[in-house]
């Protein structure tokens, strides 16, 4: 399976705490925001959108610690960290 959040960059465009949008420099489409980035979520609360905008990197962490790490990881943190990555990649 592909993995299309390797490459996100996803970042925080103006907004207030009520509403914000997010947007992937990475993607080359066509999007909403002037420098031509892909819009990633709109409308979405400030402390959402923190979360959201580092998603990508968040995945990329936690894949990095089980491959290098899993051996010395606690079974139980394993076996939810799988579980959120086939969350996160649409296997569950």
């Amino acid at each position: 399976m592909e993995d299309r959040f390797r490459n996100a960059q996803w970042y925080i465009v103006g907004g207030d705490d009520l509403s914000t949008t997010i947007y992937d420099a990475s993607d080359l489409k066509e999007g909403d925001d002037p420098a031509g980035q892909g819009m990633v979520c709109q409308d979405a609360v400030i402390e959402d959108a923190r979360l959201i905008a580092v998603a990508p990197e968040l995945l990329r962490i936690v894949k990095t610690l089980l491959e290098g790490y899993g051996g010395i990881i606690p079974f139980e943190v394993r076996f939810e960290a799988r579980e959120a990555i086939a969350k996160a990649e649409g296997r569950a």
